[in-house]
């Protein structure tokens, strides 16, 4: 309905409420095909929160998801967090470039995307020394 209220809207990546949704069932079944494979799992929380997505389409968010309200997941986790199997979820505001261009460990290991191919959700992992 946004399309309704918000016709004109000249730059849609400006427009959150647009993407709203978009991607959050695609990455909780995601996350639940792969946290086995991981320590700790640090969800960004933009542009919605992950919780009543995984809840509604897969169950409980197992101990080892952590949901938070950074856009930026990956902002200090492949810092400060030490599991050696990390995953971190971000929103496509993000820019893991920039981490990688800083000397960070870290590689892209899938995306998820909107229907127009944009990004909507980045996961992240540590490079395997």
């Amino acid at each position: 309905h946004s399309y309704i209220h918000r016709p004109f809207v000249a730059n849609a990546d400006m427009d959150a409420s647009s993407y709203r949704n978009i991607g959050a069932k695609e990455l909780a079944l995601k996350l639940n095909r792969v946290k086995n494979n991981y320590e700790k799992i640090i969800v960004t929380g933009f542009p919605d929160n992950l919780r009543p997505w995984y809840e509604f389409f897969v169950g409980k968010v197992p101990d080892n998801i952590y949901l938070t309200d950074l856009k930026c997941a990956s902002d200090d986790s492949f810092v400060e967090e030490n599991p050696e199997k990390l995953l971190a979820v971000d929103s496509w505001q993000c820019s893991p470039e920039s981490k990688m261009k800083d000397g960070l460990e870290i590689k892209t290991i899938d995306k998820i995307k909107r229907p127009d191919n944009s990004d909507v959700y980045i996961l992240l992992e540590r490079k395997q020394q």
